[in-house]
């Protein structure tokens, strides 16, 4: 089995993986700010039982209301009882993506849970007459599910990001929880090489595995691989550029009133004005169809 903390190495074909050992970074040495926002009370002992969630359809999508705190305490009981499950957050731009494509939305339909990780989900939920108890967005899962990972000792996988990128997340995340174990492999790797990454995860025993390839890909990839991990996937997007610190979080009355998607465009315009600019009004769009429907 690899040792915590390093970077899986792609193997040439039929090989086993063998793990390499992650370059050192400051962030070992030197503990750094929290660079996630902590949840209250997410370092208390979290229950096993799954919570009788409810369950919306909405846009096609089934979405499941729940808490951080639940989501967690889900992804413990799956690990306890040694099934293969899957979980995504749905935002505005996932609602798009799955309205523009069919097979989209049938990947996310087969996840076992669908959060609510956009606050535009949330309040079209309950625009809608839907309950929505509140975002759960990936960014601040990431450390209350590092801290079950750790009592647990289920070993915590990243898949995806730049190269270094991920051993950078993960570096951030063993030097706030002391004693997490973390596996990492970048996500630049062909279809060809998806077996080669498979049985690297399995090696390394890691029970939760971290997959940001982003959307489709990333979908698509644990959707076919689900059966062939021996644990839980949750889909993160670009989860490590934020938890590595190579993107600043927004400040907290941005979080709070929508506009984080101002701020990322803000960052990462190139990538992301289009995706906001149109893609926002093309939500909305959608958004006033559902609620003249159900009125």
């Amino acid at each position: 089995m690899p040792e915590p903390g390093t970077e899986t190495a792609l193997p040439t074909r039929g090989e086993p993986p063998e793990p390499t050992r992650a370059p050192a970074s400051p962030s070992r040495q030197v503990q750094p700010q929290p660079l996630i926002r902590t949840v209250p009370g997410s370092d208390l002992r979290i229950s096993t039982s799954v919570p009788d969630y409810d369950q919306a359809e909405l846009f096609g999508l089934k979405l499941s209301n729940c808490t951080i705190e639940q989501l967690v305490g889900t992804v413990e009981a799956w690990v306890d009882q040694g099934v293969s499950r899957t979980a995504a957050g749905v935002n505005a731009n996932v609602v798009n993506l799955s309205a523009r494509r069919p097979e989209t939305r049938e990947l996310f339909r087969a996840n076992d849970v669908n959060y609510l990780d956009g606050q535009s989900l949330v309040w079209a939920s309950r625009l809608l007459g839907l309950s929505a108890e509140e975002r759960v967005a990936t960014t601040d899962v990431a450390l209350p599910l590092a801290q079950m990972c750790k009592r647990r000792d289920f070993g915590l996988f990243l898949l995806g990001g730049q190269p270094e990128v991920a051993q950078k997340a993960a570096a951030r995340l063993e030097a706030q929880v002391p004693g997490l174990k973390t596996y990492t492999h970048d996500g630049f790797f062909t279809p060809d090489q998806d077996e080669q990454v498979v049985q690297a995860i399995v090696a390394s025993g890691a029970k939760v595995v971290l997959v940001g390839l982003g959307d489709p890909r990333q979908q698509q990839w644990v959707q076919q691989h689900r059966y062939q991990v021996n644990g839980v996937m949750l889909t993160c997007g670009g989860l490590f550029d934020w938890i590595s610190g190579n993107n600043r979080r927004p400040p907290q009355w941005m979080v709070g009133w929508g506009l984080e998607w101002l701020w990322r465009m803000w960052l990462e315009p190139r990538r992301l004005a289009r995706r906001y600019l149109v893609g926002n009004p093309e939500f909305l769009l959608r958004l006033a169809g559902a609620w003249f429907f159900r009125r």
